[in-house]
């Protein structure tokens, strides 16, 4: 990626200018107290769906969102 930036690409060729990624919040609530974590970074939805899975039982509330990535 820094390659390509400092020195550009080959006339013509194309390249995917984003992607997503997909951020694992969780919302822990102690002492009456709520706060936000942000658990992972995961590169594709079913991972990130898979982890949420895992935490789910054992945190407040947890969710996945998808955040575009620009390169």
């Amino acid at each position: 990626m820094a390659e390509a930036f400092l020195s550009g690409l080959p006339e013509g060729e194309h390249r995917q200018r984003y992607s997503a990624v997909y951020l694992l919040t969780v919302l822990t609530e102690e002492n009456g107290r709520r706060t936000r974590h942000n658990a992972g970074v995961f590169l594709t939805e079913a991972d990130a769906e898979e982890a949420k899975r895992l935490v789910e039982p054992r945190v407040e509330r947890c969710w996945v969102e998808s955040l575009t990535v620009v390169l």
